[in-house]
């Protein structure tokens, strides 16, 4: 049973001087470095500093279990030493110490409840030049799982982790105090900071500043550190660590000697496992600062954006016709979005533009008269567009191409982007904001200033942004820039920025298919209501194209993945056939999620051989 903490504890902790990082938050000076003096291949995890020896103490399992390690630190840490007292015992996996002074310190070790054992939390004193064997504290004794200890600077309050009247098994943070007889009142939940998911490795910075990870809050990873502070009876809001977080896990956080910051990860480039790694912990005293000055805070969860451009070419046959469909729906918003009639048009048009001399002759009816202004929209000129006497009452319409010597075959490419995060956590902050103030934030690219809409215009906010609007002008700039300003009347009265460094990275390659344990290299063929969309000519021409190529015996896959294609499809293999009647060709109905995003098998089958 939880009991109500008496008021006069809740006093006390209410009455503990607001943090400045509340006021300005917390982000890093610079990207975090690996402490390769202290990572090995297995993990390591939990640095707590302990100001009273000058040593590092954190957790490795190189050894098969977890056991303590210490290290000193003047400028580097020192090579690590492995603890040889009581405080540690083979395969106990002991972790998570946390020192309320000299001579006490508190950590997790396995307490056997008979059917299985459990960590809990014991309590260790220093006694002749080492530290006692660790001994089970009584009012926190639990038949579960209960961890990651943190106690306040001034030893009085402890927070830990447990999955205590938890149903979905997730770890929450907890929280109990240091009574005058030196016990500890009956914990209570945090319940203003666990999430849905799981609250781990906690660390006070002060009594009302607390770290923590977490894979509850829609980080960019799976679990990213974050701080609460304690204001007027509630722990606020849980903010990210600015440049910390990424789409691993960061976890573990630690500060000692007012800014170093130290954490855990398994992000690449490290040792091995979870490594811990270091950074400067950048804070501003308010004691120096104009108290009236507006101050902007703008803070991100990432310190960097990945984007990968994955490039894939691919043919298809110049078409003769396109379905009528497509001149009714067909707007600029959707122009080129995963269509492949209307990425036709739109690499139509620009033959058109850059031949003067080549025509288009458009079936006369109403259909052709709207493709006509369409085209001429997408400055085409007028007199390039004929209209043909003919006019067909069948679902597609018929187009012609003339004066164009390499218009049999259309060659062109699928551009797909992978970004990591896919959305920014971006919060915003104010300081002595104006009474009265309008805000704006921008996105600058290396080619382009974009102003991003806000839900609201007010100060603190927090939104995700999401960067897949904005993939084409990441992707050719070397960093982002984006800027917050508060402004009355037009006048800016202050503004901030932050950079985020972009990473690159570029794959190019034909479109091809696995099937049967064979790499298929495909040519895409447009096809709707049953009919192949392109002359017989330009069919033929891709065909023979496919032929030099194919050194596999001659043996051809038409694939298609709609029902509504298998006549395209069998419609394209007798053509196939009759051509070239020594081939082998075959049938095969595939998943279209099988083939690259924003390839278009809807409306096409394609013919592949063995690459």
């Amino acid at each position: 049973m939880i009991r109500v903490l008496p008021i006069i504890l809740l006093i006390f902790f209410c009455s503990i001087s607001i943090s400045t990082a509340y006021q300005i938050g917390l982000n890093v000076e610079s990207e975090p470095v690996n402490l390769f003096e202290l990572n090995t291949k297995a993990d390591e995890f939990a640095p707590k500093w302990n100001q009273w020896e000058k040593k590092l103490y954190f957790n490795s399992s190189i050894s098969g279990s977890s056991l303590f390690y210490t290290s000193g630190f003047a400028d580097k840490f020192s090579s690590p030493i492995l603890v040889k007292s009581p405080l540690n015992q083979s395969g106990d996996s002991r972790s998570y110490i946390t020192f309320a002074n000299s001579g006490e310190a508190f950590l997790a070790k396995f307490t056997n409840y008979g059917r299985r054992p459990y960590l809990n939390l014991h309590r260790s004193i220093y006694v002749k030049n080492g530290w006692s064997a660790p001994e089970i504290i009584q009012s926190l004794k639990f038949e579960t799982f209960v961890s990651h200890p943190t106690i306040s600077p001034d030893g009085n309050l402890l927070v830990f982790v447990t999955d205590l009247y938890n149903e979905n098994n997730e770890t929450d943070l907890w929280m109990s105090w240091r009574k005058e007889d030196n016990t500890w009142t009956e914990p209570i939940p945090i319940d203003e900071l666990n999430s849905h998911g799981s609250e781990i490795t906690p660390f006070l910075m002060s009594s009302d500043t607390l770290l923590f990870a977490s894979n509850g809050y829609e980080g960019p990873g799976g679990y990213d550190i974050f701080y609460s502070v304690f204001i007027e009876d509630k722990w606020e809001r849980p903010r990210p660590i600015a440049g910390v977080n990424t789409e691993f896990d960061e976890s573990d956080p630690c500060v000692f000697n007012v800014e170093n910051f130290l954490f855990a990860s398994n992000r690449p480039g490290g040792v091995g496992g979870l490594d811990l790694y270091s950074t400067k912990l950048a804070q501003i005293d308010p004691m120096y600062t104009d108290l009236d000055e507006i101050k902007l805070n703008l803070q991100f969860q990432v310190s960097n954006i990945n984007i990968e451009r994955q490039t894939i070419n691919y043919s298809y046959p110049m078409l003769n016709s396109i379905p009528k469909f497509l001149i009714d729906k067909l707007s600029d918003e959707a122009q080129s979005k995963g269509n492949i009639f209307a990425q036709f048009l739109l690499y139509l048009s620009k033959l058109l533009k850059n031949n003067p001399d080549m025509q288009l002759i458009i079936e006369s009816n109403e259909h052709g008269r709207r493709l006509a202004e369409m085209l001429i929209n997408w400055d085409v000129k007028a007199e390039q567009i004929k209209n043909d006497a003919s006019d067909g009452n069948n679902t597609v319409l018929s187009i012609n191409v003339l004066n164009c010597d390499e218009c049999n075959t259309i060659s062109t490419k699928n551009l797909i982007y992978n970004l990591k995060p896919k959305m920014l956590d971006v919060a915003m902050s104010v300081v002595n904001a104006p009474a009265y103030f309008d805000i704006e934030f921008i996105a600058e690219f290396k080619n382009k200033s974009e102003v991003v809409n806000l839900d609201a215009d007010t100060l603190p906010q927090r939104f995700f942004l999401p960067l897949a609007n904005y993939e084409n002008e990441i992707y050719n700039s070397d960093n982002v820039e984006f800027i917050l300003k508060i402004k009355q009347n037009d006048e800016i009265l202050s503004s901030i920025f932050k950079n985020l460094f972009v990473t690159l990275a570029e794959t190019n390659e034909d479109l091809n298919y696995i099937y049967n344990n064979s790499l298929y290299l495909l040519f895409l063929i447009p096809c709707f209501d049953s009919k192949l969309l392109c002359s017989t000519e330009n069919l033929n021409q891709l065909l023979n194209s496919i032929v030099s190529k194919n050194t596999n015996k001659g043996k051809y896959v038409i694939f298609y993945t709609e029902e509504i294609n298998a006549g395209s499809a069998r419609n394209l293999a007798s053509q196939l056939k009759s051509q070239f009647s020594s081939r082998q060709v075959s049938i095969q109905k595939i998943k279209s999620e099988d083939l690259p995003s924003g390839i278009d098998s809807q409306n096409a089958v394609f013919i592949g051989f063995a690459n």
